[in-house]
Formats: C-alpha cells, sequence, structure tokens
C-alpha cells in the first residue's frame, strides 16, 4: 500500500503542476474559502458515444500495457469529479483529498480486473462511494462512543453553487442544508448527490449503486422528500 501510494503522489504533483488541480478555491469577503460556482449540468457525463468508445478503448489498451499510464489517463480526466463527489458524502474537505486519492489507489491496485463491463468512471464512482461511506461510518461510531453531542466536521464545505432539484437555494441554508445531507441514509444521500449535485441520470446512478432504475428513482425520491422535511421547503415532484 504504501509503495503503491508513493507511485502515485507524484502523479497529483505532476498534475497540479499543470494546472489540474484538485479544487478551484477563492476568498469571499470575510476572507473563507469557497468553491468556485460550477455548472452542476457539466457532471454529467459530457462524453458523445464516440468519444466514450474511444476513451474506453484507449484506456483498456493502457491497462494492458502501461498500467501507470492507465491510471494517469484517469487521474486527468476525473480527479476533479470524484474530489467532489467524496467531499459531499463525507462532509469533509480535508477527509475528501485523502479518500480521493485512496480512490486511485485503489483503482491502481485492481486495474488487471478491470474489463471494460462498465464504464471506467462507474467504477471510479462505485470506489470512490464505498470508500467514502466507510469513512462516514467510522466516524458516527467514534461519535457514538464519545456520546454523540459534538459535531463530525467543524468545517462546513460550501455549497453555495447547488440546488435540491431547482426548489432549495443551498447559499442560503448552506449549514442547515449540509447537515440535512449528512443525516440521511447512505443509499439515500448518495442518490440525492448523484442526482442533484452530479448530474447523473437515472441509468447512471442505477448503475453506479448497482441498484435497478427504480431503485434509483425511490432513493432519490425519499431523500429530497425529507431534506424538503428538514428544510422547511414544500414538496415538489420529480
Amino acid at each position: 500500500m504504501e509503495q503503491i501510494q508513493s507511485e502515485i503522489q507524484p502523479k497529483f504533483r505532476t498534475i497540479n503542476e499543470s494546472k489540474i488541480q484538485l479544487k478551484t478555491l477563492s476568498k469571499n469577503g470575510n476572507g473563507r474559502m469557497v468553491q468556485e460556482p460550477k455548472n452542476v449540468s457539466a457532471r454529467k457525463e459530457d462524453d458523445s458515444s464516440e468519444e466514450s468508445a474511444t476513451f474506453i478503448e484507449q484506456f483498456l489498451s493502457l491497462v494492458e500495457s502501461d498500467p501507470d499510464a492507465a491510471l494517469t489517463l484517469l487521474i486527468e480526466k476525473y480527479r476533479q469529479e470524484i474530489f467532489d463527489l467524496t467531499i459531499r458524502i463525507s462532509g469533509s474537505r480535508s477527509e475528501a483529498e485523502d479518500l480521493t486519492q485512496e480512490t486511485f489507489i485503489k483503482a491502481y491496485e485492481h486495474l488487471g480486473k478491470f474489463r471494460g463491463e462498465s464504464h471506467p468512471r462507474t467504477w471510479l464512482y462505485r470506489i470512490a462511494i464505498n470508500r467514502s461511506i466507510s469513512f462516514t461510518r467510522r466516524l458516527k461510531r467514534w461519535r457514538m462512543q464519545r456520546g454523540g453531542d459534538e459535531e463530525l466536521f467543524p468545517e462546513i464545505p460550501d455549497t453555495s453553487t447547488v440546488s435540491i432539484e431547482k426548489q432549495v437555494e443551498w447559499d442560503n441554508l448552506a449549514d442547515h442544508a449540509h447537515r440535512a445531507l449528512q443525516s440521511l441514509p447512505d443509499r439515500q444521500k448518495v442518490a440525492v448527490i448523484l442526482r442533484a449535485v452530479q448530474g447523473f441520470s437515472y441509468e447512471d446512478i442505477s448503475q453506479t449503486m448497482n441498484i435497478s432504475v427504480g431503485g434509483a428513482k425511490a432513493n432519490v425520491f425519499q431523500g429530497l422528500k425529507k431534506l424538503r422535511s428538514m428544510l422547511g421547503v414544500e414538496d415538489g415532484h420529480e
């Protein structure tokens, strides 16, 4: 594990030096670090079918011939997305950085098992989700052992650019919305993040979470319903 980590870290540094940033940050008027606005629709897989097929073909070829190059390809294309995903699930910007690196380490360890049965992006998301959920569960157990009266994280990730299906203005309710999101059951939380933040279709959610399309819709619906209730927002329709 340490050897793999030592091999991956230079790749992350090289990408940073090439201005492929882990996160784009700026300071607001109060000096707080916040994420720059992003277009939620950009979270959808923006590759055309032809481009996606070309990417998969290139990735599979590199998996066989040059695993290091295959990993670099994944990092360059999906590092920001994986960071965005892990910060939403974990609720911690600093922990998301570690979880992002752990995701790519785990992917590197299992490159030889990838057969193209799913898109590399879907495969990476599954790894990131599993790592992030495992982390939050450990933190919840720790919190319970400490008496349950402490916040898991003192830092609240900025959510000012995100809406819940265009109905909840996160910029006015950021802290409340963050805590509400973190309180959801794992499946509902992940489904809501994939749908409302990452911009996934229900088909993409079902493949990523390995559930049926109906299950994806149900988890999003129930998650949004609970969020609206906690945030005092009138219920709406998908």
